[in-house]
């Protein structure tokens, strides 16, 4: 049975820790300090997994307590609540180190990160198993260069086998009787292997576990038994040849890793745009020249839309599902240009060309950056100077945006998984950003697609409908 995640309120305000242990007592064990005296005390005689604490308080304030609770344990997720955060707030959190930071009110959020971070220390926890496993295998090559027969490999590699985390047991069969360990049955919602080491299938290599991790390195121990029993003779990264699943499996580990490390440090930095954008709004004394007026409003407006992206992607990443609002397809237009202007200036030059006076309901912000995404891929696929066509226009069911240029067009083989990630290992030939952007489009309930052009070029064409599907 799995032990229910601890969490640690601090706060004086009766109030707010109430409503906090209201909305979290459901999903997880809650308890509460009303200072920082009794927050140190708890954190003192036992472990939580997470600690949220209020930054404004009468006798410790939110960073010292969470600056001890990371003393007595390092992996313990720190989360600051506050409404405002003064200048000791700010540089606590831009240390390295920093802890998450949820505003006051609240809303969803508190829960959004406390997922989230729980998650991104669950992937940490995997990335360390992983690798630590992976190093104890660095040296089985070497080792595998001193066997003298197959028995001698089968058994080295088996009892390699049974050292993994999540293994169960492993077993070696060589000619029909068992060797070494004993054959048994997967439990429920496990997974069980056995997989013959030579040509002629004498000497088998079985496991039993858990976790796609587990039996990923046990695939690629068996296999380093092959390669070196003459079986498999191939190299995991030579031209032409997939990577290996591990090899992937780690990538993905790696990517989901810093991922989650930096839309925290992104969530902080755009607070603090936010507030600082603000504060000098609020500073302009009423006779500041128009220009000036004007500039400090479009300033204001780009940070806003900055962090409404941010949240926007957040509650895509978190909950897969964005709340649509009715947008003009001109502001839509207008926002992607400004969104992909400077990437695209300094390879191309973009006509926009808008025939649909109407408006669509969708999670506005992340189709305006995957649109504009496909827009500066198509000026990184086309050749420098090339002429690019941003083209708008409406039928009864959908709005089509289609994005054209007049180049080579995208080459035939890189065409087909063009919107497939890690298909290809050449950033500079198939950004990465085109396949996320086509699977951001695809959902929050867009179509995307890629053609070749009339008569040359590429034609990237998305289409929104109408009616927003429910």
């Amino acid at each position: 049975m799995t032990t229910p995640v601890s969490i640690l309120i601090v706060d004086d305000d009766d109030d707010v820790r109430a409503a906090l242990y209201d909305e979290l007592s459901r999903d997880y064990r809650v308890e509460s300090a009303t200072c920082g005296e009794e927050a140190f005390a708890a954190l003192a005689s036992r472990t939580y997994d997470v600690v949220i604490s209020d930054l404004k308080m009468p006798d410790h304030d939110g960073i010292e307590v969470l600056d001890f609770a990371r003393v007595q344990d390092p992996g313990v997720i720190r989360i600051l609540l506050t409404g405002y955060a003064d200048e000791r707030a700010h540089a606590a959190l831009l240390r390295p180190d920093a802890p998450f930071k949820v505003g006051k009110p609240w809303y969803d959020e508190i829960e959004v990160v406390l997922r989230r971070a729980l998650e991104q220390r669950q992937r940490t926890n995997d990335l360390t198993s992983t690798l630590e496993s992976a190093i104890g295998l660095g040296d089985l090559d070497i080792q595998l260069t001193a066997v003298a027969s197959l028995e001698e490999l089968g058994e080295v590699v088996t009892l390699r086998v049974a050292q993994l985390a999540n293994v169960e047991t492993a077993w070696l069969i060589q000619d029909g009787a068992v060797r070494v360990g004993q054959p048994q049955t997967a439990a429920p919602g496990g997974w069980q292997l056995e997989r013959a080491i030579d040509r002629d299938g004498r000497i088998r290599i079985g496991a039993v576990g858990a976790g796609t991790l587990a039996r990923d390195m046990v695939e690629h121990l068996v296999q380093s038994a092959q390669r070196r029993a003459g079986a498999i003779v191939v190299s995991a990264h030579a031209p032409g040849v997939t990577r290996s699943r591990v090899d992937e499996l780690m990538r993905h580990a790696t990517i989901g890793t810093i991922t989650g490390s930096l839309l925290h440090d992104v969530a902080s930095m755009l607070q603090s745009v936010d507030g600082a954008v603000a504060a000098l709004v609020d500073a302009l004394p009423a006779d500041a020249a128009p220009d000036v007026i004007e500039a400090a409003h479009d300033v204001t407006a780009v940070a806003r839309e900055a962090f409404e992206l941010f949240v926007a992607t957040r509650k895509f990443l978190s909950d897969g599902v964005v709340k649509p609002r009715r947008v003009p397809v001109a502001q839509l237009v207008q926002r992607v240009v400004r969104h992909c202007g400077g990437a695209v200036r300094e390879r191309a030059q973009l006509r926009v060309v808008v025939d649909a006076d109407v408006e669509l309901d969708l999670a506005d912000t992340l189709f305006v950056r995957s649109v504009a995404d496909l827009v500066t891929a198509a000026s990184t696929l086309a050749p420098a100077g090339a002429h690019l066509e941003l083209r708008v226009d409406a039928d009864a069911a959908r709005v089509r945006f289609t994005v054209l240029d007049d180049g080579p067009g995208v080459p035939a083989p890189l065409a087909a998984a063009l919107f497939e990630p890690l298909s290809w290992n050449r950033p500079t030939e198939l950004p990465i950003r085109l396949a996320i952007a086509a699977y951001t489009l695809r959902g929050i309930g867009v179509d995307v697609a890629y053609r070749r052009g009339e008569p040359t070029g590429s034609c990237f064409v998305v289409e929104v409908p109408r009616t927003p599907p429910t």
